[in-house]
């Protein structure tokens, strides 16, 4: 169950260390105890991935909504568009990492337009090359937001 998950000691000290992190800053290779912090992440994906129902995509869910600066979602779509073998842990992290470098280019690449703010020039970019949330989408962005300001 995921409240086992949540309750087990070793998962809360891994969520606590990654809970300082954050997609653009972590270094995957950093060193904590005897392992690295891309080694944590994915031990919790793994662990996460096995429980009933939850599954791949689940797993990187949860890991998004206990850090949504640091664990990027992911499904089977997007490990195909990516070339992931869906579920693996290793996957996992080899996508975050290209999810960083990716993130890093966008910065980088606002920063020549004279921008500074990457998520207010994304949600632009996106609309300008045709992207129409369904209501639902935004309903779920809404309560995201509001949910983030409690």
């Amino acid at each position: 169950m995921i409240s086992n998950f949540l309750e087990n000691e070793d998962n809360q000290d891994k969520i606590e260390k990654l809970s300082r992190e954050n997609i653009e800053t972590i270094k995957f290779g950093e060193r904590y105890g005897n392992t690295t912090l891309g080694e944590l992440i994915k031990r919790l994906y793994s662990d996460l991935r096995e429980e009933k129902f939850i599954g791949s995509t689940g797993a990187s869910k949860f890991l998004h909504f206990l850090n949504t600066d640091l664990f990027v979602m992911w499904d089977g779509n997007i490990c195909d568009s990516y070339h992931h073998k869906e579920g693996s842990p290793g996957g996992y992290l080899k996508f975050m990492g290209e999810m960083k470098t990716l993130a890093k280019h966008l910065f980088d690449e606002i920063k020549k337009l004279g921008e500074s703010d990457l998520k207010e020039y994304m949600i632009r970019e996106l609309a300008r090359k045709g992207y129409k949330p369904t209501i639902p989408k935004l309903l779920d962005e809404y309560n995201y937001v509001i949910s983030e300001k409690k």
